[in-house]
């Protein structure tokens, strides 16, 4: 499809974030991808936020996760428990809120559901 409308489609590798969206702003590519947070990051900082816009469903789901040193099971559990609480609290929102509302990206229902599941009862 993309073909037919006279697209090329080669995939360009950039070594960063700064390099892919410079490549996006000089019209060396027709788009950059990369997580969703991180392009609405980028779009913030651009010389013209108008110009650009995040389309399109999700290219993929990862797991975030955590690491903490092997052997320090009671910091893995004061970690576990303290996130556990902010998701059971709703609290994870209000700190999501104060780093993503200035960017314009208000969490999916998605990410809502993920925080749900997060939610381990006491």
């Amino acid at each position: 499809m993309i073909e037919e409308r006279g697209y090329d489609t080669r995939v360009i590798n950039v070594s960063d974030h700064a390099e892919g969206f410079l490549a996006l702003e000089t019209d060396r590519v027709d788009a950059y991808s990369t997580d969703h947070i991180l392009l609405y990051g980028l779009i913030a900082t651009a010389r013209d936020p108008e110009a650009y816009d995040v389309v399109g469903r999700f290219l993929s789901y990862d797991p975030y996760a955590l690491m903490v040193g092997r052997d320090d099971s009671e910091f893995r559990l004061l970690v576990n428990t303290s996130l556990s609480e902010l998701f059971r609290s709703g609290e994870i929102l209000e700190i999501y809120n104060t780093w993503f509302d200035p960017l314009g990206v208000p969490p999916t229902d998605l990410l809502e559901a993920a925080f749900s599941i997060q939610a381990l009862p006491e």
